[in-house]
């Protein structure tokens, strides 16, 4: 009974967590940000400006879901 609530936890965490995720991906898009999150194009003209807020938020919510906590 104790390893069904802690495995049910688990798969909670791992929800809520893909569910930030999701969330806080479709902002970015929301904001038009390009879809490489790494690349920060500069030209003579324009640079891209990322919302660093959200680019951090995103950042943190995976770098705390890691495979890891993944176990089948």
């Amino acid at each position: 009974m104790a390893k069904q609530m802690t495995e049910r936890k688990r798969r909670d965490r791992i929800n809520a967590l893909l569910d930030n995720l999701r969330t806080l991906i479709l902002k970015l898009l929301h904001k038009n940000v390009s879809s490489d999150l790494l690349l920060i194009s500069v030209s003579s003209s324009t640079t891209t400006i990322f919302n660093l807020s959200l680019l951090n938020q995103l950042f943190i919510s995976y770098n705390m879901f890691t495979f890891n906590d993944i176990r089948y």
